[in-house]
């Protein structure tokens, strides 16, 4: 049933790969891509917790009972939370020295990509020392001795299975399939966000048909099935990323050519918003207008100053009457606010997706680095018995640590505790998320944030309620279908332009990144060719 249920799943796949079904993964924008990250998240740190909780309510029901082994419960499980936390705290510090100052930069990297694995091997030898041996013992990871054999041969008897289940296991296949498609494309479509500055092209339909291929052959040997890594893909476009410290620099507009610029570029902005097209306007430059024109009035504004200024401005544009505002009173509203007059509260500088002081300049594009890690993996087989050394506490340490790791730039659990922020001036302009709170106002961030709240809580209901697992897939699925149909009927395209990304058009992202690798390559050959 299982390898049926595999091959149904393969056929899906491959259908959808040569359909070119992959395309519909435009629609996963910021707001699914959110939602399914905090799930992702919540459930390492679930399993983690729920394996603690388990140790330390078996102990306190030996406590209880009078049991005679209640000592060493309780002492293995207090021990099993200190191991926990002290591999948490390990890979945290190993990751968090990647931006420190210490050390050189070389080694730096070395401990960032390599400190998670080095803390569970201390963690592990320091759980099985005569010392803490002594204080009390912990669950370890239970692995075979020897080889496993089930007593068949290596592919599946297909046809043992009537006919009626056959058929019966596509019915289970097409949630399989969603799953699995979900998560493949939503993976690849995270790392090759345009953050990430990626040359080669995004290739979802060959991907897609290759995930369809390796369904089939596992399914047919009976061997487990396997889908996109999120949490690895993302580390290690992470750890093949270099960064630098920003410049400080001022972006003004020069005052002698001030009068021109300013008002062929307001006129610019104005036909954008005149047309529907508030999520396009570029605040940056808007900012910067509003900077340049306060020089003139002998004080220059500061950028957080000047972004509170220009939000009020398009605040006004929206409050106009179905954007009816003529550009007399658009230039003397920007004219206003540079000259110090604030509309609103409410700074807008960028949409940037990180938070760092380090600005990502690019990722080392290799297939080596996936290569030699696929390759490790493979080579643990050799030494797999001495895994069992490992504690389990040390695992769910590891499983805690990865849950936060997802959970790091997320907009919408960062946007959810700002939202308890009572005054709108404690919140941080520089964050993405708290910004986008002072650009749209309480309200409508409050309406978003909500939303995203409710698709995350029904998603964990599915996966709680027994029997209904099965549709939790499709669950995912209607996070896209919401996003194209029904949060544009709640918020303008200013305001989803502010807090969400735009809907990805994959053909148009496809010829940019081949423009961006001719581009490339060109400034190699002319870089070759100089003495």
């Amino acid at each position: 049933m299982y390898a049926w249920v595999g091959l149904w799943t393969s056929g899906f796949l491959l259908t959808a790969a040569c359909t070119n079904l992959a395309g519909l993964i435009r629609y996963c924008t910021r707001f699914t891509e959110e939602v399914f990250n905090s799930f992702l998240g919540s459930t390492y740190i679930w399993a983690a917790c729920g394996s603690l909780y388990g140790q330390l309510r078996v102990a306190a029901l030996a406590t209880a009972a009078g049991a005679a082994g209640a000592g060493l419960a309780s002492g293995s499980a207090l021990l099993s939370l200190v191991l926990a936390g002290l591999t948490l705290g390990l890979c945290q510090a190993s990751s968090d020295l990647s931006t420190s100052r210490y050390f050189t930069e070389r080694a730096r990297s070395f401990v960032a990509d390599f400190g998670p694995a080095c803390s569970v091997a201390l963690v592990s030898m320091f759980s099985a020392s005569r010392v803490v041996r002594l204080l009390a013992d912990v669950p370890r990871l239970a692995l075979p001795t020897g080889a496993i054999t089930m007593g068949r041969p290596l592919l599946v008897p297909l046809f043992v299975l009537p006919l009626r289940y056959r058929l019966l296991a596509a019915l289970p296949a097409v949630f399989l399939s969603i799953l699995f498609f979900l998560d493949q494309n939503i993976t690849v479509r995270t790392v090759n966000s345009p953050v990430n500055k990626l040359l080669p092209r995004p290739t979802y339909h060959l991907d897609l048909f290759i995930l369809g291929l390796l369904t089939a052959a596992t399914s047919l040997c009976g061997l487990p099935w396997m889908c996109a890594a999120t949490v690895e893909s993302i580390n290690h476009v992470r750890s093949m990323t270099v960064y630098k410290k920003p410049a400080q620099t001022e972006d003004l507009v020069s005052p002698a050519e001030l009068d021109e610029r300013e008002l062929a570029d307001l006129r610019m902005m104005f036909d954008s918003l005149d047309e529907g097209k508030k999520g396009s306007i570029s605040s940056d430059k808007l900012v910067s207008l509003l900077r340049s024109r306060s020089l003139l009035e002998g004080e220059l504004l500061t950028t957080a100053e000047a972004a509170r200024q220009a939000a009020g401005v398009l605040q006004r544009f929206d409050q106009s009457g179905d954007g009816k505002l003529q550009f007399p009173e658009f230039v003397s509203l920007c004219v206003a606010s540079a000259k110090g007059e604030q509309v609103m509260p409410n700074p807008k500088l960028d949409n940037d997706d990180e938070t760092n002081d380090d600005v990502e300049i690019s990722v080392v594009e290799t297939r080596l680095s996936g290569f030699l890690v696929h390759a490790m993996v493979l080579g643990t087989l050799s030494c797999v018995s001495s895994l069992r050394v490992v504690p389990i506490a040390v695992v769910n340490g590891v499983f805690l640590y990865l849950g936060r790791k997802v959970m790091q730039g997320n907009q919408f659990l960062q946007r959810l505790r700002a939202l308890a922020v009572p005054l709108p001036l404690d919140l941080d302009t520089k964050s993405p998320a708290e910004r986008s709170i002072l650009v749209l106002g309480r309200d409508a961030a409050l309406t978003f944030t909500g939303l995203q709240l409710a698709c995350l809580a029904t998603l964990w209901a599915l996966k709680l309620t027994p029997g209904l697992g099965m549709v939790f897939p499709a669950a995912i699925g209607a996070l896209m279908f919401m996003r194209a149909q029904l949060l544009p009927r709640v918020f303008t395209r200013r305001q989803l332009g502010v807090i969400d990304t735009p809907i990805w058009n994959i053909r148009r992202t496809e010829e940019e990144a081949a423009a961006s690798l001719a581009t490339a390559k060109n400034a190699t050959a002319v870089q070759n060719q100089e003495p």
